[in-house]
């Protein structure tokens, strides 16, 4: 193992048995006074970096890691690593690189399974930057200065599990840019500026289990534009502006576990928008602007066990209305509806939270729909009744969290 860090210290003293390959640098700034550029043996590894902070060579003998972080390197000039055929892993996180990524940069890593990059200046990827290292793995990417991917942008990476491009500013993501990266597991594109998911966005992505696109500027997602990823697991699209369920973009998602749609700005849940998700077992839609949730909105998710409506506008839970009049209702009086079809299908929910709403009343029969509840949480609420038999339905004991209201009347709430 090799570390490059920006402290010199000697290392005589220690043990030749416990004795990392410890490569030590004079930092950047040192060598840039005094003019120099730096040129460091240590057994068998020699590393030249130029005044202005380029690293123009790297000569490898044995090592499987090399740690180049936080020396305030500026750049990689083509072929440095033309000789580092045994590195596993190249740490390079947290300098000040500001290249393109291009095949040059990373020419020799033929064993290359992780490369992290997170925490630099990078602008850009070439298509093909990372092709000559077929075997690549892991690509950390994170908090660097991206802002477009072009088609082919991994080509030749197509043994890719791990793509990290969080805290970039990726507005335009062209379609096919992820075209070769069949075996990638988890992607993250959070923290970035992207407004739009197309339909071809993720073409090609047929391994991917885990999707996290939030902290974006989302308002848009294409019909089909999660129609390629039949293994997705998780999708995380929190904290974006989403104005109504991408309803159609979920109908082909069988495996689809965990879905993340908090802090957006949906209104109404539509009747059967999570049809296409029957496995869903955790669904958050806490903190949008919802004020009705149609009757048979969750129909089809039969395995949900934990819905998150907390931090919304819901004021009332209706009872012993018809779906016809619930349509009329809102029709003629634009009242928004909640009522206790809206939470048909949901059989087997154990956590239903409900908390920071508007509602004052818990009316007959409110959660009938439910009775495998096992959990509620209505805490600040402004609830003052607590109607008779408002928990009819729930076939077992329901813990129920009412902190935050000023319940003053208090009925059976099971008879």
């Amino acid at each position: 193992m090799i570390y490059l860090t920006r402290r010199c210290r000697s290392t005589t003293s220690v043990p030749f048995a416990l004795l990392p390959l410890l490569l030590t640098l004079l930092p950047i700034s040192e060598l840039r006074a005094k003019g120099e550029t730096a040129s460091t043996t240590v057994r068998g590894y020699r590393v030249n970096v130029t005044e202005e902070g380029v690293l123009k060579k790297v000569t490898d003998a044995r090592a499987s890691i090399l740690d180049l972080r936080r020396n305030g390197l500026t750049g990689v000039e083509d072929g440095a690593f033309s000789e580092c055929r045994n590195v596993a892993e190249l740490l390079m996180a947290d300098n000040d690189i500001a290249d393109r990524l291009r095949a040059g940069m990373f020419r020799g890593l033929r064993n290359l399974r992780k490369l992290a990059m997170n925490g630099n200046l990078v602008k850009g990827i070439e298509p093909g930057a990372f092709a000559v290292a077929a075997d690549l793995e892991e690509l950390h990417l994170a908090r660097n200065r991206v802002a477009s991917l072009a088609p082919h942008t991994f080509e030749g990476a197509r043994g890719l599990l791990h793509l990290d491009l969080s805290r970039n500013l990726i507005a335009r993501i062209e379609d096919g840019a992820f075209d070769g990266l069949g075996e990638l597991r988890e992607l993250y594109l959070r923290g970035n500026r992207i407004g739009r998911v197309g339909e071809a966005t993720f073409r090609g992505l047929v391994s991917l289990q885990w999707l996290h696109l939030g902290e974006n500027e989302v308002t848009q997602v294409g019909e089909r534009a999660f129609t390629g990823l039949p293994r997705l697991g998780g999708l995380y699209l929190a904290f974006n502006g989403l104005s109504r369920v991408p309803v159609n973009a979920l109908e082909h998602l069988p495996r689809l576990k965990d879905l993340f749609l908090g802090h957006n700005k949906l209104v109404r849940l539509p009747r059967s928008g999570f049809a296409g998700a029957a496995r869903l077992r955790s669904l958050d839609i806490g903190n949008n602007l919802i004020e009705a949730i149609d009757d048979g909105a969750f129909l089809g998710l039969a395995s949900l066990r934990t819905l998150r409506l907390s931090g919304n506008r819901i004021s009332k839970i209706r009872v012993n209305v018809s779906f016809t009049d619930i349509v009329a209702l809102q029709d003629s009086l634009d009242e928004p509806v909640v009522s206790q079809g809206s939470f048909r299908g949901l059989n087997n929910l154990r956590s239903l939270l409900l908390a920071r709403n508007q509602i004052t009343v818990l009316p007959y029969e409110a959660f009938i729909q439910l009775p495998n509840l096992r959990f509620l949480d209505l805490s600040d609420n402004r609830i003052h009744s607590i109607n008779n038999c408002a928990f009819n339905g729930i076939e077992k004991y329901v813990q129920v969290n009412l902190s935050g209201n000023n319940v003053t009347k208090i009925e059976p709430l099971r008879c």
